[in-house]
């Protein structure tokens, strides 16, 4: 049975036009069920019979209250009436005729009710937009958001032109338009892939791989990360060349990373505009962690 939607129980009809359709349909209802009786015994498909049933019944309840909000609903059941009619007359000739008696009366009815479907189909349409929208900005802000690698600062491990995901609630997101961050399910690791806004100019995101940790002495030494005083050996580090470049990677020179900020580096450190020229990322300023490559095909993985 589909539901009975009031807009309003003190809303009740009162356009005479509408008035005369609504008695008018009640009316026709009667003689719509004495024509699907005179069907039943030729009929052999049951699950019609049971819809055409179920159909009128529907429609007299909803005809038993005369209530603007049942409008659309009727004029939806009227729909499926006719096509019943018109699926059920086939089984016996003899009452074509009368069949189209009853969808000539029901299309004139209709007539009347129909511009109260459209509307209720638009507004329908309009609120599941609005909600589809709503619940996609949810999701971009506070759960996972697609980005699009733009340069080539993070080869071999992320490609030009590579959609991702990037994970916005495992480190607090951000409240739009405020300073305000979520509670955070994990604190920022050495080695994460991490998108951040670009301390340069806040309209542009960045990616990078997370070196330096609050506290950290960071170093490099002849193509080596050192972290106070010790070479970092992970193989996301070790397998590649870093450059001495920029006013915060200097030869024989130690940088020590601020409370509340991070220390990155791109892995392609040949071409790669990081914190080596620009200093570090606050941490109020993490978008998220960049979790999977989801397109193009071929290039389908875990970020690592």
């Amino acid at each position: 049975m589909r539901p009975i939607i009031f807009k309003n129980k003190q809303d009740p009809i009162t356009d005479i036009k509408l008035l005369g359709a609504w008695d008018r349909m009640a009316r026709l209802t009667d003689k719509i069920d004495t024509f699907r009786n005179k069907l039943i015994p030729v009929v052999t498909d049951n699950r019609l019979l049971i819809k055409f049933t179920q159909s009128i019944l529907d429609l007299r309840e909803l005809l038993s209250q005369k209530f603007k909000g049942n409008i659309g609903i009727v004029a939806e059941e009227i729909k499926s009436l006719i096509l019943y009619i018109n699926t059920t007359a086939k089984y016996d000739p003899a009452s074509e005729n009368q069949a189209g008696l009853l969808l000539q009366e029901l299309n004139d009815i209709n007539t009347v009710f129909r511009p109260f479907y459209i509307r209720r189909k638009i507004k329908e349409w309009i609120e599941s937009i609005i909600i589809a929208f709503l619940l996609a900005m949810v999701i971009r802000s506070f759960v996972v958001q697609a980005f699009k690698i733009p340069t080539g600062s993070m080869r071999p491990t992320l490609l030009e032109g590579d959609l991702i995901l990037v994970n916005k609630f495992i480190y607090g997101a951000r409240v739009p338009f405020t300073d305000a961050r979520l509670p955070a399910l994990a604190e920022p690791q050495r080695g994460d892939i991490i998108v951040f806004i670009f301390p340069g100019d806040r309209k542009k995101d960045f990616i990078k791989r997370l070196v330096g940790l609050p506290g950290d002495a960071v170093e490099i030494k002849r193509g080596t990360i050192y972290i106070n005083d010790k070479p970092v050996l992970d193989a996301a580090f070790s397998q590649r060349y870093y450059y001495n470049r920029g006013d915060y990677a200097m030869e024989n020179k130690k940088i020590s990373v601020p409370k509340d900020s991070y220390f990155v580096l791109g892995d392609n450190s040949g071409s790669s505009m990081d914190s080596r020229y620009w200093g570090f990322v606050p941490k109020k300023d993490l978008l998220g962690k960049a979790m999977i490559i989801y397109f193009p095909p071929q290039r389908i993985r875990l970020i690592k």
